[in-house]
């Protein structure tokens, strides 16, 4: 599954930028029991929405699909993605182009489309391209 969303590091930064935190799975912390009885989180997995009631909505993060990802890009007319067969990488722009600089602005890349889609969407979150979502 970890093939088919977002990265956890990339899922992370963009609730702290406020994405929304609505998807079909969730990165959700996996509770261990220490030799003391107590209970702490070392490792992450995925989760389908519902096993969420398992879950606190602080501590679970949305774990991105491609179409959702591109669903939001779309609601904000935002969004260019392409593959690279030389480079082996997927690249994802804001669409709007940079004459000056003849290429798109706040160009990213990954190795997966989730990724850079993502990646686009942290990016004009951050450069307050795109509210409201």
């Amino acid at each position: 599954m970890e093939k088919h969303v977002t990265s956890l590091e990339l899922s992370k930064r963009l609730k702290e930028l406020g994405a929304p935190q609505k998807s079909e799975f969730y990165w959700c912390p996996i509770p261990k029991i220490g030799e003391n009885g107590k209970s702490y989180f070392d490792s992450w997995d995925i989760q389908h929405k519902d096993h969420m009631r398992y879950f606190g909505k602080k501590i679970r993060v949305s774990a991105f699909l491609t179409s959702e990802l591109g669903e939001i890009m779309k609601s904000k007319g935002m969004g260019v993605v392409a593959y690279s067969s030389i480079q082996g990488k997927w690249w994802c722009s804001g669409g709007k182009w940079d004459a000056g600089k003849q290429a798109y602005d706040g160009l990213q890349q990954s190795d997966t489309m989730q990724d850079a889609l993502g990646l686009m969407l942290e990016y004009l979150i951050q450069n307050k391209m795109i509210g409201g979502i």
